[in-house]
C-alpha cells in the first residue's frame, strides 16, 4: 500500500514540475511577442497551383502570406487578445492522446517578435484535431488546439467550408479527374 501511494506521490510531483515548466516556456515566449496574427483559409488541398505560403531565408519562415482567394480571416490580436490567450494557455493542461491520421489544416497562428520578425507558427486542424509547429513553439501545440471557441471569439468565422465551397472543390475534383483519365488514355495509344 506504502509504494501505492510513493508512486501516486512521485507521479503528482512529477506531473506539477511539468506543468509548472509549461508555464515559464508560455511566460517566456509570450515575453518575446510582440504581435500575434491568426489566419483563416481554405484548406490546402483545395488550392490550385500555389501550394507555399511561407517564405523561407536559410531554413527559417520570414514570412507568410497567402493569396487572397483563398484566405477567410486575418485578424491581428491586441494586448488584452494577446494577454487572454496566453492565460488560456496557461490554464489548458489537456493532453491530446488520440490524433485522426488526416490533417487539413485551415488555420495558423504567427508570433512575431518586437523586431517584427516570425518567432513561430502554428497550423491547425481543429476537425481531427491534429498540428504542426515550429521547433520553438512545439511544446503550445495540444493546448493551442483547445482554443477554437476563443479564436471565435476573437472574430475567426471560417471553421469548415461552406457549402458553395464544397460544391467548387467537387467541381474542380472531378475536372482534375477527366484531366488525369485523358492523359493516361492518351499515354496508352
Amino acid at each position: 500500500m506504502k509504494k501505492i501511494f510513493l508512486i501516486l506521490a512521485l507521479f503528482q510531483l512529477f506531473f506539477c514540475i511539468s506543468q509548472n515548466e509549461n508555464k515559464k516556456l508560455i511566460n517566456c515566449i509570450f515575453k518575446q511577442t510582440k504581435k500575434i496574427e491568426i489566419y483563416a483559409f481554405l484548406e490546402l488541398t483545395k488550392w490550385e497551383g500555389e501550394k507555399r505560403y511561407m517564405i523561407y531565408n536559410k531554413g527559417k519562415v520570414v514570412a507568410i502570406s497567402f493569396p487572397e482567394k483563398y484566405l477567410r480571416n486575418k485578424i491581428i490580436l491586441n494586448k488584452k487578445q494577446i494577454k487572454k490567450l496566453k492565460n488560456s494557455l496557461v490554464a489548458t493542461d489537456d493532453y491530446i492522446d488520440e490524433r485522426a491520421d488526416c490533417y487539413f489544416p485551415r488555420h495558423t497562428i504567427v508570433f512575431y517578435n518586437k523586431e517584427d520578425k516570425i518567432l513561430g507558427y502554428i497550423e491547425l486542424c481543429f476537425g481531427c484535431f491534429n498540428s504542426y509547429a515550429t521547433k520553438n513553439l512545439k511544446f503550445l501545440e495540444d493546448s493551442m488546439l483547445f482554443q477554437q471557441k476563443l479564436f471565435e471569439e476573437f472574430g475567426i468565422t471560417y471553421l469548415t467550408d461552406t457549402k458553395e465551397e464544397e460544391e467548387n472543390y467537387s467541381k474542380l475534383a472531378e475536372k482534375r479527374s477527366l484531366e488525369l483519365k485523358s492523359k493516361f488514355n492518351n499515354k496508352n495509344e
